[in-house]
């Protein structure tokens, strides 16, 4: 069968025969003698270099044209100004009036957005080193100017100690999850819960929702971006570990409980009759022993399981989270919420000891407790007494690297 020669074939064969002459030359003596000399290569300025009449010039003027007109109706810097919007409405910093992003894949809700400004910028730099223009020098200067004043905002905020929020009782932490939130997390102590032949694992939760407008696709259904996202996870890594998911998947969009020593396909599993409340607070609680797991609402006995597995049965737990799952997890599965009372016990606790807990009464955890009332920073005091303090991942307290810069919320890609 015979296959048309595509354009890009064509140009990669035409390439590789041009360069055949050369690479047969190379074989001489003198073309070898000539590679191996000592003759140093010296960097040079683009206004050292010079055109002539060609496609390539025009597609230079017509760059350099481009980079003077865009949007000089409303003012020389007008067009930086739209290439700035999304970094400063990612700092919290106001744009000025009547300006908007330049749309297409740098849009307000893009996923390359800040991409284009990139390539604007180098545009600038490279016609005002080219020809000396002092009007992209101008543009050049108040784009960096800008990109600095973003940076500093930023760096301000990341200054700010991790805050508490009002809780179901007392003080909670705040995670804003993931797309658009910042994916704060909580890291619990290694060992946890090692050695554990029974356990019991309680919190109040308050799930928040998902801006559509803040997406991409506006229209989507947001609910689905729950799938998998884990109100804590606890063990080794994914193969060996025991979780509790707010939604399970579209077939079954209820809470779920899983314990496993050998990854996804041998979990022992419990999953609730109906779907987690959004925007109100609600008692989660597990328990373990005696060969059965158990999963609770509100005190109340949603689902129930036999398994065979316990947390002794998971080795050195040294990857204990809440908020987020074991590596690797996809980019959207960071837990948007506000938890509270979040307590660890060493057995399994009984129908009427769970009732009480939802009911208000009772101690939080004999393993740990983290009632969530410190003052704002990143240390949660473990409220049990066995100083098993947890610790905040957020991009406050200095938790984010120096001189960040995105036109995107830190998280949306990648956790830095």
């Amino acid at each position: 069968m015979t296959h048309p020669l595509s354009r890009r074939t064509a140009l990669g064969l035409g390439a590789l025969a041009a360069a055949s002459p050369a690479i047969g030359a190379l074989a001489s003596p003198a073309a070898a003698a000539l590679f191996t000399s000592n003759r140093a290569i010296e960097p040079f300025r683009l206004d050292q270099v010079a055109l002539g009449d060609s496609l390539f010039s025009e597609k230079r003027d017509r760059m350099y044209g481009y980079a003077l007109g865009y949007e000089a109706d409303n003012g020389e810097l007008a067009g930086v100004d739209r290439m700035l919007y999304n970094f400063r409405a990612a700092a919290g910093l106001d744009n000025p009036a009547g300006s908007a992003p330049p749309g297409s894949w740098d849009n307000a809700t893009g996923y390359l957005r800040g991409h284009y400004s990139g390539h604007f910028l180098s545009m600038l730099a490279q016609a005002w080193a080219s020809t000396g223009d002092e009007t992209y020098l101008r543009k050049l200067e108040h784009f960096v100017d800008g990109l600095g004043e973003c940076q500093d905002a930023l760096a301000t905020a990341a200054a700010q100690p991790t805050p508490r929020v009002d809780g179901r009782d007392g003080t909670a932490v705040r995670l804003t999850g993931s797309p658009l939130g910042h994916a704060e997390h909580l890291a619990l102590p290694e060992g946890l819960i090692d050695g554990l032949s029974e356990i019991t694992i309680v919190t109040w939760i308050d799930l928040g929702t998902v801006d559509p407008d803040g997406l991409p696709d506006p229209s989507q259904d947001t609910a689905p971006l729950a799938n998998g996202v884990k109100v804590f996870d606890l063990g080794s890594g994914a193969e060996s570990h025991l979780c509790l998911t707010v939604r399970a998947d579209d077939d079954q969009p209820f809470p779920r409980f899983a314990i496993t020593t050998g990854g996804t396909e041998a979990e022992q599993a419990v999953t609730g009759d109906a779907p987690l409340p959004i925007g109100e607070w609600t008692h989660l609680a597990v328990t373990l022993g005696g060969g059965t797991a158990s999963l609770y609402l509100d005190g109340t006995a949603v689902g129930t399981a036999e398994v065979s597995l316990t947390p002794a049965d998971l080795g050195a737990g040294t990857s204990n989270w809440i908020g987020r799952g074991q590596f690797p997890q996809g980019i959207t599965q960071y837990l948007n919420a506000t938890v509270d009372e979040f307590g660890v016990f060493d057995r399994a606790l009984d129908a009427a000891e769970i009732a009480a807990l939802a009911a208000g009464e009772g101690e939080g955890g004999t393993v740990a407790w983290y009632r969530f009332d410190d003052e704002p920073g990143l240390v949660c005091a473990d409220a049990s007494g066995n100083g098993r303090d947890a610790n905040l991942i957020a991009p406050t307290d200095s938790g984010r690297h120096p001189g960040f810069l995105a036109a995107y919320p830190e998280t949306q890609f990648i956790r830095l």
